[in-house]
């Protein structure tokens, strides 16, 4: 509870209005989690200004609003919303916080460390909280507060409104990415037991060093508690404590860990499907314990646990008989019931390569067999010794892995090559692909068959879910859920905040691609449907036309699609090296030194040459191997190909080459987007006209004859042969103006930035290079971080609009190398950090490539290919919108 007259005089809040409500059930600082009576907390971060969602929180319910900003607020009184105005709302909260603690005076418990925080946090308020129910007067009220994990200098502030005056134990969890956090927050809450699980320095991005990271959490030490929990097994947090002794001379240290000089020590340990078991020896006394979380990692959560209970009194019998209540929390290792008797493991809120280890040793205790899906681990790139450790332990353990990430992927692809009995191993980019692949390798059925299968899977599979937040792999968890509607009450990031938010990565720039991979999926069953019983051919020149290659191939090949084809070798040899088996045509010129390369890629190869035809057969005679070769016919498009005429008499002389086999022949037409279909007709027959005579000829027939790109397969069903080649339809984009694509497909790319700041232009003043464009009147100007070094085509023809706010603005001035502005008068409300759309949907808006072709004068192919590398992309969820 929050109490006004708390804020206005222990916070120097100012009422510049008229005051409604006096007292508000809880904090919010996230208008989504509005729910009704709390107070609206107006944060400023990185990524947003809160009081620009003060009117959504209001609308949500919040009856008060604690801001920074009078600005435009006295609304706020004809809504019956109190405000309460201060010069820093952080440090009002953490004021009011240290207030509140001091008031209500519990005993507080205070847990940081590495990893392992919240689990502890939560089995001492448990074990407590079972301890005390004998104890209290009126059983049911809880005597135990926690923190829910909003361990830093803005959630625990926020936190503590749960605080009351029945509560007579906090635990509180503190957690830093910042040297000093620490410190400060001990400074807030002045615990008088101290936690520290352990310190991995590899895993603390502000550490330059193993003493600054141990440092930094011992400084949960400043206030010189009665008693402090230290981990006697991590031997630099020991030899670095022992010398604060002296410092906290009032402080006792009470170890704990494996290591026989512990104060409390634990033995035997064994680990099951059921839990942990150990002997834990305290002085001259063992005792068995027994509890349900899984892995040996969880071992210091229960000793110190044991040493808070003990240091408040409680016999050890007692605390003992208590730690049975002790439940594995969300998101950390914690069981759950899948659809058909599977076995989830959910270990979703977090993935660090320490953290990925030990639930790999974890899940090693569960019977086999044993499947693991991995989201990306971090928050960067991790070093390869680090990769092929993690490869290893995956291949040892898991008897099927699925990749969900770069990372993950990278991960996987070490443990192909390592000994083991992992035999089955993929990578998927989507949360769907991902939930679909697990359901094939268990032998479960899509939705729908589950229910009628009950618990008769052909094998328990025990599948260990795991990845960083971004990964977002409770939803991998959810869909699997032999419930999924208790999903609110079992995984983790389940508020509304959460459910609708979406994680950011941290790009080296504020501009990104976001890349929908469930709408490729689509715009293929749209192409395989329109054109059976012919086969897809997707096309993936141009490192799929922007979209990504590699994640492409594999979204088209489990959709469907039988074949790949790329411009040139060294696209091919990408895919290879991404573990990408599939049959893939080089559609362009393969040059005679390439030829080895291109046999043992194993990749099919266009021939229009005898001196390529040659090099290639010499090729595979090198390597013992045969070649695939498509022949490809020029009937008047007039680049590399065959005349018709010499089709067959080529024909002949590959025949005769040692190593060579004609797997297809093919055309591509020059005009198959033009309204006027006369010429396309014409190299149809002239492409037919090959076919007879190689009949004629009495030539063993091809496997793959083929034709039509994107545009031609939807509109001449005549000549689809044996397969197509769609290209730009696969990512929703018209083949040409003339030839839009039918209302099933959908656009999979959207290119994004965020303003990076607002300014106003005087009129008469100019802006950008060569001060093409003059302000008529003053003009809000935001300057975008993107420019033609991105792939924004400068001349001779503007962009043209952007969205910002869900209404268009346009780019005025020359583009440049790394930016762009844009006018803002017709979005005043637009803020420095708001997102904005240059190709894609924003609100009822919306800017295609094709929209942004005809302004630029190009056309849409080169508007997505042109969208350069520097530019990261960004898998989304198609479900959610969630990147991935």
């Amino acid at each position: 509870m929050i109490r006004l007259d708390d804020l206005t005089g222990d916070v120097a809040g100012l009422t510049p209005g008229p005051v409604f409500a006096r007292e508000f059930d809880a904090f919010a600082h996230d208008s989504r989690n509005v729910r009704g009576g709390e107070l609206f907390v107006a944060v400023r971060t990185s990524r947003a200004d809160g009081h620009d969602y003060i009117a959504d929180a209001v609308a949500r319910g919040a009856t008060g609003v604690l801001a920074e900003d009078r600005r435009d607020l006295a609304w706020l009184g004809a809504r019956g919303v109190t405000l309460v105005t201060v010069d820093d709302v952080r440090l009002a909260l953490r004021t009011w916080a240290r207030r509140h603690l001091a008031h209500l005076a519990p005993q507080v418990i205070a847990v940081t460390g590495t990893a392992g925080k919240t689990t502890t946090t939560k089995a001492i308020a448990t074990v407590l909280t079972h301890l005390d129910s004998d104890d209290i007067a009126h059983p049911g009220t809880s005597t135990v507060f926690e923190n829910d994990n909003y361990n830093d200098l803005l959630g625990l502030p926020l936190s503590l409104a749960r605080l009351g005056p029945a509560h007579r134990h906090a635990i509180i969890e503190l957690g830093t990415d910042r040297a000093g956090e620490i410190s400060a927050l001990t400074d807030l809450v002045r615990p008088g037991i101290a936690v520290v699980t352990g310190v991995i320095p590899d895993a603390e991005p502000f550490a330059t060093d193993p003493e600054t990271a141990i440092a930094e959490y011992l400084s949960i030490l400043t206030h010189a508690p009665a008693l402090a929990i230290l981990n006697r097994d991590d031997a630099t947090l020991h030899q670095y404590a022992t010398t604060l002794n002296p410092v906290y001379g009032n402080t006792q240290f009470l170890w704990i860990g494996t290591h026989p000089e512990a104060d409390i020590r634990a033995t035997d340990i064994t680990a099951t499907p059921d839990g942990l078991s150990m002997n834990v020896q305290i002085g001259r006394d063992i005792h068995a314990v027994t509890v349900g979380l899984h892995g040996t990692h969880w071992v210091p959560t229960v000793l110190a646990t044991i040493a808070v209970a003990r240091h408040l009194g409680q016999g050890i019998e007692k605390v003992i008989d208590a730690l049975v209540s002790i439940r594995p929390v969300s998101g950390r290792l914690r069981p759950l019931s899948g659809s058909c008797g599977m076995r989830l493991i959910d270990d979703t809120f977090s993935a660090t390569p320490a953290s990925v280890k030990a639930a790999l040793d974890a899940i090693g205790a569960f019977p086999r067999p044993r499947m693991v899906v991995l989201g990306d681990v971090g928050d960067a790139p991790l070093p390869a010794p680090t990769v092929a450790s993690l490869g290893a332990h995956l291949a040892r353990v898991a008897d099927a892995v699925i990749a969900h990430g770069d990372v993950a992927d990278a991960i996987v692809r070490a443990a192909r090559g390592t000994p083991g009995p992992s035999g089955s191993l993929h990578t998927v980019h989507t949360r769907a692909e991902a939930v679909a692949r697990i359901r094939a390798i268990a032998g479960i059925p899509a939705d729908g068959g589950a229910e009628r299968m009950g618990s008769q899977a052909p094998r328990q599979w025990t599948v260990l879910v795991k990845g960083n937040a971004r990964a977002r792999m409770e939803g991998v968890v959810e869909r699997l859920l032999a419930n999924p509607s208790c999903a609110p009450e079992l995984l983790v990031r389940q508020t509304p905040g959460h459910v609708t938010g979406i994680v950011r990565p941290g790009h080296d720039r504020p501009a990104w691609v976001e890349i929908d991979l469930g709408a490729i999926a689509s715009n293929l069953n749209a192409i395989r449907a329109a054109v059976a019983p012919a086969s897809v051919m997707a096309v993936l020149k141009a490192d799929a036309y922007g979209h990504g290659a590699v994640r492409v191939a594999r979204t088209v090949l489990a959709g469907g699609a039988t074949f790949l084809a790329t411009a040139v070798l060294t696209e091919a040899s990408t895919l290879r090296e991404a573990g990408i088996d599939a049959p893939i045509l080089v559609l362009g010129h393969t040059p005679p030194w390439q030829a080895r390369t291109a046999v043992s890629l194993g990749v099919a190869v266009t021939l229009f040459d005898l001196d390529g035809a040659h090099h290639l057969s010499e090729a595979a005679l090198a390597y013992g191997r045969k070649v695939h070769v498509h022949l490809k016919v020029d009937t008047g498009l007039h680049r590399i190909g065959l005349d018709p005429s010499e089709v067959v008499a080529f024909a002949r002389s590959v025949i005769a080459m040692p190593g060579l086999v004609i797997e297809g022949l093919y055309t591509h037409l020059a005009t198959a987007d033009d309204a006027d279909e006369t010429f396309a007709r014409r190299q149809l027959r002239r492409f037919n006209a090959v076919i007879d005579e190689w009949r004629e000829a009495s030539l063993p027939r091809p496997r793959y004859v083929h034709a039509l790109n994107s545009a031609g397969a939807l509109r001449f069903p005549e000549a689809r042969f044996d397969l197509v080649r769609p290209g730009i339809a696969l990512y929703g984009i018209d083949p040409g103006p003339e030839t839009p694509l039918p209302g099933a497909f959908r656009p999979a790319l959207s290119l994004k930035t965020r303003i990076a700041q607002i300014r106003v232009v005087d009129a008469g003043e100019t802006v950008s290079y060569g001060r093409s464009w003059t302000a008529t009147s003053a003009t809000r100007i935001g300057v975008l971080p993107i420019g033609y070094g991105d792939g924004l085509r400068r001349g001779p023809s503007t962009w043209g609009d952007v969205l910002v706010r869900g209404r268009r603005a346009p780019l005025v001035g020359r583009i440049c190398m790394d930016m762009c502005m844009v006018d803002l008068n017709d979005s005043p409300d637009a803020r420095p950090g708001d997102e904005v759309v240059l190709i894609g949907r924003q609100g009822m808006q919306s800017i295609t490539a094709d929209d942004v072709a005809r302004q630029s004068g190009t056309s849409a192919y080169e508007v997505v290919c042109q969208i350069l590398a520097r530019v990261p992309r960004e898998v989304v969820d198609p479900d959610t919108g969630w990147g991935t």
